[in-house]
């Protein structure tokens, strides 16, 4: 009896002098591991949310300046508009009066006025206000008359910083100023300067606003510096009314919109405008005083790692009380946890893929297709059940097309890089339509080509506007084909004033006059040849006399 009550005595002694510990050291260990976890996935996290903040940077980085570089072109081509100047140089030589000729000089820059121009303006070479395709009140602010100066004098197109001067219905713009020239037997000459108004509302900001995933902070931002200020230049998505208007000073560098303003190309941690912290990434944009800010809350960046903090705070107390029980309930649910996380994910991914706008497919290295999205077989023409969808990639490419690619999938398969390349589509109807392929290449671990997938883009909207860019251009180099002029020296008989041409014939003057330039002629007697050819009549007048 003795011996049994000694053994249950002892049975909670041996307990918390053998477990207890072992506990307390698997807790211990539990939480350090947990820490660093954490830490560790919160760096990963860093990493890539990072990686998506530089993607989102670099790629409106490059947009914006591509397309202040297309802004920069029209103002080159409108300034170079050869029929669109000699136009308004008669005009102003005429006074510049309203009339027919003023209307029809409209109607030519509303034809060439492209959709990111709010207004295209003429100033003469006193840079005045000369023509104007708005009808309303046009005003030509300070910066933009000391830029429209400068422009006079180097002959080279520019454009403003974004402003905003009062008086206007919509006061927020850039000036884009190029010289309107003539280019004649006089040489080129200035005879006043093209100014497009360019709409940021348009384009501009709107691009800027945009985020290419779903987010309920992210967010980009234009910044400039001012003084000791920094700039907004756009409108925020928690304030309003903020472009040109919200300013915050350089001086805290723990703000996102200084540090750019610094021109610091950096990513980093900081605070907002909303003093919220944030982690942002900031690059400056060539050729101009702008910075780009892409930015998002640490509070969304790391939500899914907090969760877990907490999670892993939960599984620590709970080892305190089972150890064994917790390990292996921890291992049975992550288990669990990994596989409902993993059929979710292949879920959404399959749902993505389906529902998604972009085309898409899946091949194996012979082109058989593995597997494609509802969008491609709308690209192709195919719909609805109860026909046959093409398998080979070669059953939708036009035979002209089949060579070309087989040389671009044989330059993916040397590299393993992605390519971008153009072909045609044979739909079902039998008709083509233009598309662009980015086609990546996953090899297996002998380094075989394993699959491809590629997606694709329909670029019919795209061939018809460089079509008509390229009809424009065609048009134009013709009209300036058009232009005849006469110069250099003309061999001519001292006798009969025959021209000889270039190729040794012998011409008559007004034939070769009309032959090489715009000039026309009509025929008459002056009185010397009349008394000549008719002195008789001439007789007879003198004897009246």
């Amino acid at each position: 009896m003795a011996a049994t009550t000694k053994s249950e005595t002892s049975l909670p002694l041996n307990f918390y002098s053998e477990a207890l510990p072992g506990l307390l050291i698997l807790t211990l260990i539990i939480g350090v591991a947990g820490y660093i976890s954490f830490h560790y996935q919160k760096s990963s996290i860093k990493q890539s949310v990072s990686k998506e903040l530089l993607a989102v940077e670099e790629s409106k980085v490059s947009q914006i300046a591509n397309w202040l570089e297309e802004r920069r072109d029209d103002a080159l081509v409108a300034g170079n508009y050869s029929f669109l100047a000699f136009e308004i140089e008669r005009w102003l030589k005429r006074g510049g009066p309203p009339d027919k000729g003023r209307v029809g000089i409209i109607q030519r820059m509303n034809s060439i006025k492209t959709s990111h121009c709010q207004d295209f303006i003429v100033l003469d070479t006193d840079l005045k206000i000369r023509l104007s395709t708005n009808t309303g009140k046009v005003v030509l602010s300070d910066s933009s008359y000391r830029l429209a100066q400068k422009v006079l004098k180097t002959r080279e197109t520019a454009y403003s910083a974004i402003q905003k001067p009062g008086g206007l219905p919509n006061p927020i713009y850039i000036d884009l100023l190029s010289p309107l020239a003539i280019d004649d037997n006089e040489g080129k000459r200035i005879i006043g300067l093209i100014l497009l108004r360019i709409d940021p509302f348009r384009f501009l900001y709107p691009f800027i606003q945009s985020w290419p995933t779903p987010s309920r902070t992210a967010e980009t931002l234009l910044v400039t510096r001012e003084g000791n200020e920094a700039v907004f230049l756009n409108e925020l998505r928690f304030r309003k009314n903020t472009a040109l208007n919200f300013r915050l000073p350089i001086d805290d560098r723990r703000l996102h919109g200084a540090m750019a303003a610094l021109g610091k190309d950096d990513i980093a941690e900081g605070i907002d405008y909303r003093n919220e912290d944030v982690l942002y990434a900031s690059r400056h944009i060539p050729n101009t005083e702008w910075f780009l800010i892409a930015k998002i809350d640490q509070a969304e960046a790391y939500a899914s790692i907090q969760a877990r903090a907490w999670l892993m705070t939960g599984l620590t107390l709970a080892a305190l009380l089972a150890a064994g029980m917790w390990t292996l309930a921890r291992w049975h649910k992550q288990s669990f946890e990994a596989l409902v996380e993993s059929q979710r994910q292949a879920a959404l991914l399959a749902d993505l893929l389906e529902y998604s706008s972009q085309p898409f497919r899946l091949d194996d290295p012979d082109g058989h297709m593995i597997l494609s999205n509802s969008a491609y077989y709308k690209l192709l023409g195919y719909a609805g059940e109860g026909f046959i969808k093409p398998d080979l990639v070669g059953d939708i490419t036009p035979p002209e097309w089949i060579g070309f690619e087989q040389e671009v999938l044989e330059a993916l398969r040397s590299t393993g890089l992605p390519v971008r390349y153009e072909k045609e589509f044979l739909r079902k109807d039998g008709t083509r339509v233009p598309v662009e392929l980015f086609v990546h290449l996953r090899k297996n671990e002998n380094e075989h080509p394993q699959y491809y997938f590629a997606f694709i883009t329909d670029i019919t909207e795209r061939r018809q506007t460089e079509e008509e860019r390229n009809m424009l251009i065609s048009e134009l180099q013709r009209a300036l084909s058009e232009v005849k002029t006469l110069s250099g020296l003309l061999p001519i008989c001292a006798s009969c004033k025959k021209i000889r041409d270039d190729n040794g014939y012998w011409n008559i003057l007004e034939s070769y006059i009309s032959k090489h330039s715009q000039a026309e002629f009509t025929h008459g007697i002056c009185p010397d040849c009349a008394k000549k050819l008719y002195p008789s009549l001439f007789k007879e007048d003198e004897l009246d006399e």
